[in-house]
Protein backbone atom coordinates (compact mmCIF):
# COMPACT_ATOMS: atom_id res chain seq x y z
CA UNK A 1 0.00 0.00 0.00
CA UNK A 2 2.83 2.31 0.67
CA UNK A 3 4.09 1.92 -2.89
CA UNK A 4 0.65 2.80 -4.11
CA UNK A 5 0.55 5.86 -1.84
CA UNK A 6 4.00 6.84 -2.96
CA UNK A 7 2.92 6.55 -6.59
CA UNK A 8 -0.16 8.70 -5.90
CA UNK A 9 2.01 11.18 -4.06
CA UNK A 10 4.45 11.38 -7.01
CA UNK A 11 1.55 11.91 -9.41
CA UNK A 12 0.14 14.64 -7.15
CA UNK A 13 3.55 16.30 -6.90
CA UNK A 14 3.95 16.21 -10.70
CA UNK A 15 0.50 17.71 -11.16
CA UNK A 16 1.23 20.36 -8.54
CA UNK A 17 4.54 21.19 -10.26
CA UNK A 18 2.77 21.46 -13.62
CA UNK A 19 0.07 23.68 -12.15
CA UNK A 20 2.74 25.76 -10.42
CA UNK A 21 4.73 26.14 -13.65
CA UNK A 22 1.56 27.01 -15.54
CA UNK A 23 0.61 29.58 -12.90
CA UNK A 24 4.11 31.06 -12.98
CA UNK A 25 3.89 31.34 -16.76
CA UNK A 26 0.45 32.96 -16.52
CA UNK A 27 1.66 35.41 -13.87
CA UNK A 28 4.75 36.26 -15.95
CA UNK A 29 2.62 36.75 -19.05
CA UNK A 30 0.13 38.94 -17.14
CA UNK A 31 2.99 40.96 -15.67
CA UNK A 32 4.55 41.50 -19.09
CA UNK A 33 1.17 42.47 -20.56
CA UNK A 34 0.57 44.95 -17.71
CA UNK A 35 4.06 46.37 -18.17
CA UNK A 36 3.54 46.76 -21.92
CA UNK A 37 0.16 48.41 -21.33
CA UNK A 38 1.74 50.74 -18.77
CA UNK A 39 4.52 51.74 -21.16
CA UNK A 40 2.04 52.36 -23.99
CA UNK A 41 -0.22 54.37 -21.69
CA UNK A 42 2.71 56.46 -20.47
CA UNK A 43 3.82 57.08 -24.06
CA UNK A 44 0.29 58.11 -25.10
CA UNK A 45 -0.22 60.43 -22.12
CA UNK A 46 3.22 61.96 -22.64
CA UNK A 47 2.41 62.67 -26.29
CA UNK A 48 -0.85 64.39 -25.31
CA UNK A 49 0.89 66.55 -22.70
CA UNK A 50 3.79 67.45 -25.00
CA UNK A 51 1.39 68.34 -27.81
CA UNK A 52 -0.61 70.67 -25.56
CA UNK A 53 2.50 72.27 -24.08
CA UNK A 54 3.95 72.77 -27.54
CA UNK A 55 0.80 74.58 -28.69
CA UNK A 56 0.85 76.94 -25.72
CA UNK A 57 4.61 77.44 -25.84
CA UNK A 58 4.60 78.22 -29.58
CA UNK A 59 1.72 80.67 -29.21
CA UNK A 60 3.33 82.34 -26.20
CA UNK A 61 6.58 82.76 -28.11
CA UNK A 62 4.70 84.12 -31.13
CA UNK A 63 2.75 86.58 -28.97
CA UNK A 64 5.95 87.81 -27.35
CA UNK A 65 7.95 88.02 -30.57
CA UNK A 66 5.27 89.53 -32.78
CA UNK A 67 2.46 91.22 -30.91
CA UNK A 68 4.17 92.52 -27.78
CA UNK A 69 7.46 93.53 -29.42
CA UNK A 70 5.63 95.27 -32.28
CA UNK A 71 3.34 97.08 -29.83
CA UNK A 72 6.36 98.25 -27.82
CA UNK A 73 8.06 99.47 -31.00
CA UNK A 74 4.89 101.26 -32.07
CA UNK A 75 4.57 102.98 -28.70
CA UNK A 76 8.24 104.08 -28.85
CA UNK A 77 7.70 105.54 -32.31
CA UNK A 78 4.46 107.18 -31.20
CA UNK A 79 6.29 108.77 -28.26
CA UNK A 80 8.87 110.08 -30.77
CA UNK A 81 6.09 111.56 -32.94
CA UNK A 82 6.17 108.92 -35.69
CA UNK A 83 2.59 107.92 -36.52
CA UNK A 84 3.43 105.65 -39.46
CA UNK A 85 4.13 102.40 -37.57
CA UNK A 86 1.15 100.04 -37.79
CA UNK A 87 0.79 97.13 -35.39
CA UNK A 88 -1.28 94.05 -36.09
CA UNK A 89 -2.17 91.18 -33.78
CA UNK A 90 -0.91 88.06 -35.53
CA UNK A 91 -1.07 85.47 -32.76
CA UNK A 92 -4.01 83.07 -32.74
CA UNK A 93 -5.71 81.75 -29.63
CA UNK A 94 -4.80 78.26 -28.44
CA UNK A 95 -7.58 75.80 -29.22
CA UNK A 96 -7.32 73.37 -26.32
CA UNK A 97 -10.67 72.52 -24.78
CA UNK A 98 -9.76 70.27 -21.89
CA UNK A 99 -10.79 70.58 -18.27
CA UNK A 100 -7.37 69.76 -16.83
CA UNK A 101 -4.39 71.93 -15.96
CA UNK A 102 -3.36 72.16 -19.62
CA UNK A 103 -6.79 73.50 -20.56
CA UNK A 104 -6.57 76.03 -17.73
CA UNK A 105 -3.13 77.10 -18.97
CA UNK A 106 -4.52 77.54 -22.50
CA UNK A 107 -7.43 79.60 -21.13
CA UNK A 108 -5.00 81.81 -19.19
CA UNK A 109 -2.91 82.29 -22.33
CA UNK A 110 -6.01 83.17 -24.35
CA UNK A 111 -7.05 85.69 -21.69
CA UNK A 112 -3.59 87.32 -21.80
CA UNK A 113 -3.69 87.32 -25.61
CA UNK A 114 -7.09 89.06 -25.54
CA UNK A 115 -5.52 91.78 -23.39
CA UNK A 116 -2.62 92.21 -25.80
CA UNK A 117 -4.98 92.30 -28.79
CA UNK A 118 -7.13 94.90 -27.05
CA UNK A 119 -4.01 97.00 -26.35
CA UNK A 120 -3.06 96.77 -30.03
CA UNK A 121 -6.58 97.87 -31.02
CA UNK A 122 -6.38 100.84 -28.64
CA UNK A 123 -2.93 101.75 -30.01
CA UNK A 124 -4.28 101.59 -33.57
CA UNK A 125 -7.28 103.73 -32.65
CA UNK A 126 -5.05 106.32 -30.94
CA UNK A 127 -2.65 106.33 -33.89
CA UNK A 128 -5.53 106.84 -36.33
CA UNK A 129 -7.03 109.63 -34.20
CA UNK A 130 -3.68 111.39 -33.87
CA UNK A 131 -3.05 111.06 -37.61
CA UNK A 132 -6.43 112.68 -38.27
CA UNK A 133 -5.71 115.49 -35.82
CA UNK A 134 -2.25 116.10 -37.29
CA UNK A 135 -3.70 116.14 -40.82
CA UNK A 136 -6.35 118.68 -39.81
CA UNK A 137 -3.75 120.81 -38.04
CA UNK A 138 -1.52 120.66 -41.09
CA UNK A 139 -4.41 121.66 -43.36
CA UNK A 140 -5.32 124.51 -41.01
CA UNK A 141 -1.68 125.62 -40.85
CA UNK A 142 -1.50 125.59 -44.66
CA UNK A 143 -4.70 127.62 -44.87
CA UNK A 144 -3.44 130.05 -42.27
CA UNK A 145 -0.16 130.39 -44.15
CA UNK A 146 -1.97 131.14 -47.40
CA UNK A 147 -4.21 133.64 -45.63
CA UNK A 148 -1.14 135.31 -44.08
CA UNK A 149 0.56 135.48 -47.48
CA UNK A 150 -2.58 136.99 -49.01
CA UNK A 151 -2.80 139.58 -46.25
CA UNK A 152 0.87 140.38 -46.59
CA UNK A 153 0.52 140.77 -50.35
CA UNK A 154 -2.51 143.06 -50.06
CA UNK A 155 -0.91 145.21 -47.40
CA UNK A 156 2.14 145.96 -49.54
Amino acid sequence: MSAYNEKLQNIAVKEANQISASAKSAILLATLAALALGVLSAFYITRIIISALTKVSFSLSEMSTNCINNLQEGLRKLADGDLRFAVQATTQQVDLNTKDELGQMAQSFNHALNGVQESIAVYTEARTSLTTVVSKLSANADELSRASQTLAATSE
